[in-house]
């Protein structure tokens, strides 16, 4: 064991008993440091009572949290939020965007981007009058959704699905095809994947 030698607040020292120094200030930080840092451990360590062992963390660097007892429904929760200003395609942040729909005849609602996908995560539309509706591919003209069957003010809302409702063709415009020259109106939210 070591006695305490001419210590001091700013730098408090022990000789071990090699007769060497050690201050506890540096000593207590650099403790500190490798603490924080934490350990990885391909096989979980266990403990015993009065054990105690630097925080674990996965071979990213992630601290691993393990919950000791399974949650109840009733009594426990967790809480998270859903994320509006992105929507992730794996490790991809991909930005929704909002595009209106104003036509009268099949046309475009969202342009072509170069070999990017338009998925379609929500849509919204209304018809002034009788007209079979569906959205498609615009130069495969692939068929993306069923028709829907609209009279004079009614519409369709998809609702709001974060993985997709429908996608086009790589490269290809989102079209809104009509049977008949009668004025629809809403909007599409998507992403380009």
């Amino acid at each position: 064991m070591g006695k305490y030698n001419s210590m001091s607040a700013k730098s408090p020292k022990v000789v071990k008993s090699d007769d060497t120094e050690v201050n506890l200030l540096d000593e207590t930080l650099n403790a500190k440091k490798v603490t924080d840092q934490g350990v990885y451990n391909a096989t979980p360590i266990t403990l015993t009572n009065g054990q105690s062992a630097p925080k674990q963390i996965d071979q990213n660097g992630n601290v691993k949290v393990t919950i000791a007892t399974a949650l109840d429904k009733v009594n426990d929760s967790i809480t998270s939020a859903l994320a509006t200003d992105a929507i992730m395609n794996g490790a991809t942040a991909l930005t929704p965007k909002f595009a209106p729909i104003a036509l009268s005849a099949t046309g475009t609602v969202v342009a072509a981007v170069t070999a990017k996908k338009i998925r379609v995560l929500g849509f919204i539309f209304v018809a002034a009058g009788t007209v079979n509706v569906n959205f498609q591919s615009h130069t495969t003209t692939t068929t993306k959704t069923g028709l829907s069957y609209l009279v004079a003010n009614s519409g369709v809302s998809s609702g709001f699905f974060p993985v997709g409702l429908f996608e086009t063709v790589a490269g290809e415009a989102l079209d809104l095809a009509l049977s008949a020259s009668i004025a629809v109106g809403g909007q599409v939210v998507y992403v380009e994947v």
